[in-house]
């Protein structure tokens, strides 16, 4: 399954759409910028600047639910 890729919070009005749809994603969060609740499994995620390993990880995360 395809994990979406959304910035937080620049990208906030994506993220309700995503959600609404159930489409999993991955929310790379401003540093400085506090992370939204997660509403349900199919979404996680990580502040940037963050390892591409750390990224990778929380995709197949993902990717797996």
């Amino acid at each position: 399954m395809d994990v979406v890729l959304v910035q937080w919070p620049a990208e906030a009005e994506r993220l309700a759409a995503l959600r609404a749809d159930e489409v999993p994603r991955l929310l790379l969060v401003d540093n400085g910028a506090s992370p939204p609740e997660p509403e349900d499994c199919l979404e996680d995620w990580v502040r940037v600047p963050a390892s591409e390993a750390e990224v990778h990880s929380r995709l197949a995360g993902l990717s797996s639910r």
